[in-house]
């Protein structure tokens, strides 16, 4: 920009052509200026954005860690219960042991003993395989053992008692002696020798079923020593036979069976 001095004269001045020049320049170089600094000021309200939204992603960064943390403390609590439960593997109760469990012999024989039925079951050991599996007590019928002939050893044995087939007892007949003229059968006197001893005539009633449950097969023998014999009353029962006679006399006896409820076979009678 320059100054010159004025002419003086009509014509234009050079000075205005000039300063019209400069100020042209001025506004040009001002239009620049303010659009430097609108786009100045676009990224200033860019960079803010950014910077915004570089702190939202802090935040949610921080959430996230914050989560993982929670979860971390959540994995770490439940590993230390699976740890405790690996290594706390000592057993008590019915099952005892640490790495091998063993089956405690009280849970069974320190139960409550019942009265099996039908549908109860039993555990059993299958010999196609040798695992354990269970058994309906109805299934253990007499045909389903092999019978045992000698004592059972260890604990190996089992005593099945058929009651279908009582079998008759050996070498176990107790002998007892009545003094008195009356005696009514008792189930004491069943296989057993009675010697009735009394001098007089001596009395024996064989009761009914309802009175004396004798079990079917039952045997006895009585026997007369005193002079008067005996005789039997048999009131509400069955003699198998063709009216068998009931009494006998001195040094005789009378053999007697039951063979139904309240029936009996009566041999050796003489009167």
């Amino acid at each position: 920009m320059s100054w010159l001095p004025s002419t003086g004269g009509g014509g234009a001045d050079p000075q205005t052509a000039v300063n019209t020049a400069d100020i042209a320049t001025i506004e040009s170089e001002q239009t620049t200026q303010n659009s430097s600094i609108a786009t100045n000021a676009s990224g200033v309200s860019t960079n803010a954005t950014t910077v915004f939204n570089l702190g939202t992603d802090v935040a949610g960064h921080h959430s996230r860690l914050a989560t993982i943390d929670s979860d971390q403390v959540a994995q770490d609590s439940a590993i230390a219960a699976n740890t405790a439960k690996v290594t706390n593997a000592t057993h008590t109760g019915d099952v005892t042991g640490t790495t091998v469990l063993t089956l405690d012999a009280t849970a069974i024989t320190g139960q409550t003993l019942v009265t099996a039925d039908a549908l109860d079951h039993v555990v059993i050991a299958d010999a196609s395989d040798g695992a354990l599996k269970k058994a309906l007590v109805s299934d253990l019928g007499a045909d389903n053992f092999v019978q045992q002939t000698g004592a059972p050893t260890g604990d190996s044995g089992l005593l099945w008692y058929d009651t279908d087939a009582v079998p008759t007892p050996q070498n176990v007949e107790p002998t007892t002696t009545e003094i008195g003229t009356t005696h009514t059968l008792a189930l004491a006197n069943g296989w057993s020798t009675v010697i009735y001893s009394n001098a007089a005539a001596v009395t024996v009633t064989v009761p009914t079923n309802a009175t004396v449950a004798f079990p079917v097969e039952t045997t006895m023998l009585l026997v007369a020593a005193g002079a008067g014999g005996i005789s039997l009353t048999t009131a509400g029962l069955t003699l198998i036979g063709s009216s068998p006679l009931v009494g006998c006399a001195q040094n005789e006896g009378l053999w007697l069976r039951k063979v139904d409820t309240d029936s009996w076979v009566v041999l050796g009678g003489t009167v």
